[in-house]
């Protein structure tokens, strides 16, 4: 058949689109999929859009089917588990046998078919539809350790918005739920698994290997950022590497020059820590009493002053380091309107990554040191990492400043997501600080504080801070590696178009640069609730909402969760294997992903 259709196949398509929206997951559903209207050919731009319309909202209520069945199945393994007649050790392998999976997958079904009395609202929103099961699996693993009063508060926070967040969107909102409702307790998990830290590596086909480093979110975030900038610095015209490439290469010229020259000159000394420390510089002597405007020694491994503004201060007290090396430089939120400072430790930044650099093959060779150490064939040149942006290469944590003076709020490491405030105050005492006003309502960034920067560099740091990433809804592109993009196009010497300021700027990834500026895609900015909307090729619309720098605390729930107590073994289902360490070339132990793939 050709043509456009008739109206009665419109009508027919238009009808079962409206039954498919409203249809609860069901036996019901699942008849109403398999009676959607078959599409006449045609070559008609806007019936084809119709149909793909259509096709989308068949792809939507079958995945809530899925998840709806990925509910049944939990109640059957649940009912299983507290009625099998045999060993309850032996559970799993009966599963496993008889699903033909491994019997570690069949673990994991069990497990996550244990939390449907622990997590009830996970649970209806699973069997409803609202949520997948992998979101679902992300609740329970950021809730196992925690008490079942805790894990109910959490899930009550982050479970309604869960059904229009991305994985990580959804990891980051569990993770921020967890520090705010257990401070204390997430403190306590996150020092000993500090003490786990370590480094392994795995061998894999065609003469390949994978190398695993498990250290806190902040020494990571330098390791990488520190590589990106290396990578960024030897990049040279027709240089067709990727920033991945790049970054791997420059770890591997750094660790093999280390071993050709059998030796490593560290910027200062560096003291072994605990083996149940944080793993971070001086962390067991940055108390909240040593982040005041006073001078930390050397010893403690931060260089110049460190302070926070006090709520309602004007002004923030910032310092820089006069020996600047690699590591974190916080940013300070308080309200009341709220102040906020931003510690920028001059180490790697990702800022100069691949989004930003559009010219690769017009860049021009990079500046070089020939004052470095000497090497076998006399001295050895020192690369220069490039500066963006009037600044060398850093790392970013925003933190409100009650938590700089002892408090428990949880800091925001930027490309990672929230941290305790034990490691916020680690960042913070080697940091330079930015006073950062927030709404007191909604947390909402409303002035960027600056001495040192000119006026261009802050309202990009602005729109950086405020964004914290690229604001198309579900992009995690950190906002420090996205284009500066105008809203409403800015057209020189025109009368018309937008002009250069915070409400008509935005961190766009280059991707979604490309799909609104002619890609089919619409962004639209709304500066009095600060929330973004997108509108896709289809006419769909999404929202980002405004990104909350400063929470204020709820009394009520304080109060509650008081005197929580942390879960006995008897809680959870959850079983616990001992391994043995890996051997230097061995596999890391087989333990369950806890990080489900996204979706």
């Amino acid at each position: 058949m050709d043509g456009a259709g008739s109206s009665d196949d419109a009508d027919g398509l238009a009808l079962w689109q409206a039954a498919i929206r409203s249809a609860v997951p069901g036996a019901a559903t699942a008849a109403l999929l398999e009676q959607r209207p078959e599409f006449p050919a045609t070559d008609d731009r806007w019936e084809i859009r119709r149909q793909a319309d259509a096709v989308l909202d068949s792809v939507i209520a079958r995945q809530a089917m899925a998840s709806h069945q990925a509910a049944r199945l939990q109640v059957e393994l649940d009912w299983l588990s507290r009625h099998y007649p045999g060993p309850r050790e032996h559970l799993a392998g009966e599963v496993a046998l008889a699903l033909g999976v491994a019997e570690a997958t069949a673990d994991k079904y069990l497990d996550d078919a244990a939390s449907i009395r622990r997590l009830p609202a996970t649970f209806a929103a699973l069997d409803a539809g609202r949520i997948t099961a992998f979101k679902a699996t992300v609740i329970r693993i950021h809730t196992e350790h925690v008490s079942e009063q805790v894990a109910r508060a959490v899930e009550q926070r982050v479970v309604p918005a869960a059904g229009q967040q991305t994985m990580p969107e959804l990891r980051e909102a569990c993770t921020s739920a967890v520090l705010r409702i257990d401070p204390a307790g997430a403190e306590d998990r996150h020092e000993k698994a500090v003490a786990g830290r370590g480094m392994s590596r795995r061998h894999l086909a065609e003469g390949m290997a994978l190398l695993f480093i498990e250290s806190a979110a902040q020494d990571i975030a330098v390791v990488f950022e520190a590589c990106t900038a290396l990578g960024l610095a030897a990049r040279v015209k027709g240089d067709k590497r990727t920033a991945d490439q790049r970054r791997m290469d420059a770890l591997t010229d750094v660790c093999r020059d280390i071993l050709d020259t059998g030796r490593w000159t560290p910027a200062e000394p560096v003291p072994v820590p605990p083996s149940g420390g944080t793993g971070t510089h001086g962390a067991e002597n940055h108390g909240a009493e040593n982040h005041s405007a006073e001078n930390h020694s050397a010893e403690n491994h931060s260089a110049g002053k460190c302070g926070a503004t006090e709520p309602g201060a004007e002004t923030g007290t910032g310092g820089t380091s006069p020996k600047p090396r690699a590591g974190a430089g916080p940013i300070v939120t308080d309200p009341e309107p709220a102040t906020a400072a931003t510690p920028e430790r001059n180490a790697g930044a990702a800022e100069a990554a691949d989004a930003t650099a559009a010219a690769d093959d017009t860049m021009p060779a990079n500046p070089v040191d020939a004052s470095g150490p000497a090497g076998p064939l006399g001295p050895r040149p020192s690369v220069v990492l490039p500066d963006r942006g009037s600044r060398r290469p850093h790392i970013m944590v925003t933190v409100p400043a009650a938590t700089l003076n002892g408090g428990n709020q949880p800091g925001y490491l930027a490309g990672h997501g929230p941290i305790t405030a034990g490691q916020a105050r680690t960042i913070a005492a080697d940091g330079d600080l930015t006073r950062l006003i927030c709404d007191p309502t909604t947390g909402a960034l409303l002035d960027y504080g600056r001495t040192r920067y000119r006026p261009p560099d802050m309202l990009r740091d602005f729109v950086h801070t405020r964004d914290r990433t690229c604001v198309t809804p579900g992009c995690r592109a950190p906002a420090a590696r996205t284009d500066i993009d105008h809203v409403t196009p800015y057209k020189p010497g025109q009368s018309v178009g937008g002009p250069t300021d915070v409400d008509n700027l935005a961190s766009l990834c280059r991707h979604h640069h490309r799909g609104k500026d002619g890609g089919g895609s619409r962004l639209r900015h709304h500066p009095r609730t600060g929330h973004w909307t997108w509108t896709t090729a289809l006419g769909r619309t999404y929202t980002r909402p405004v990104v909350s720098l400063w929470e204020p605390a709820d009394p009520g729930e304080e109060r509650a969760l008081r005197n929580t107590k942390p879960p006995t073994p008897n809680e959870s289902r959850s079983t616990v294997r001992s391994a043995p360490p890996p051997d230097d070339d061995a596999a890391p132990p087989s333990t369950p992903d806890k990080t489900p793939p996204p979706f």
